[in-house]
């Protein structure tokens, strides 16, 4: 589907076109109760590799994705750099973290994250030292997004694309980068539009249109035991289909 027959569907559907609604900017960013399109993407991908979610985790910001997937967990610790936020464990920025011990996680999960980073290459290599051998990154970029400008995100400096990232990655020594998205699930998301409405087109993924950048990467080394008897990084590969509703 070119992109004036991507408009004529969302046109169909009641939403607003970006050549008929007269606004050069959307009416605001999707705040309804089930996911936008961007987070549909990195549901899909984190359920993906919920076997990865073993042993001791460090999350950004809050423990979102631990708590979803918290059965086989030991420990859990919260990184960032506001103190104040209610889950922070650890008072650091991701590209410089002194206060963390190297191999220390058996799991890091980075979503949203990188962008806000000037330089992504030294918050990889952190993320990289602070992992046990065998530990996993769960990590995902945007790839199409507003530039986000309101308080505490002012510092906005990136958007990837895959040969971006498996760059970045190059201290892993098994990487997996996946694509996520397509044209109507970019218009959809500059719309403000919720993803159920785009029913399954939204995972009919097309790298020439990622919406959000997803990998999953392996610390090299053996890992130690882990709870119930699964391997560090024995997560599935990625499957592009929707997750299970």
């Amino acid at each position: 589907m070119n992109w004036r027959g991507a408009l004529r569907v969302t046109s169909r559907r009641g939403w607003a076109s970006a050549t008929s609604s007269g606004r050069s900017r959307p009416r605001g960013d999707y705040r309804g109760p089930r996911p936008g399109v961007g987070r549909a993407y990195i549901d899909r991908f984190m359920d993906a590799h919920r076997a990865d979610f073993v042993g001791r985790a460090l999350e950004v910001r809050e423990a979102h994705y631990c708590a979803r997937f918290a059965e086989r967990l030991t420990s859990v610790d919260i990184v960032d750099i506001d103190p104040a936020l209610p889950e922070v464990t650890i008072v650091a920025d991701l590209s410089h973290m002194p206060e963390v011990a190297s191999d220390s996680f058996d799991l890091a999960v980075v979503p949203q994250t990188l962008q806000y980073i000037f330089d992504g290459r030294l918050a990889v290599g952190e993320l990289h030292r602070v992992l046990a051998p065998g530990g996993v990154l769960l990590l995902t970029v945007p790839s199409c997004e507003q530039i986000r400008m309101y308080e505490g995100f002012e510092a906005d400096y990136w958007r990837y694309t895959c040969r971006a990232v498996d760059a970045l990655f190059a201290p892993f020594a098994q990487r997996e980068v996946v694509s996520c998205g397509n044209c109507l699930a970019a218009i959809a998301k500059f719309r403000g539009v919720a993803a159920f409405k785009l029913g399954r087109r939204l995972w009919a993924d097309d790298p020439a249109y990622p919406v959000i950048v997803a990998a999953r990467a392996v610390k090299e080394g053996v890992p130690a035991p882990r709870p119930g008897g699964a391997p560090a990084g024995a997560g599935d590969r990625f499957d592009p289909a929707p997750p299970p509703q």
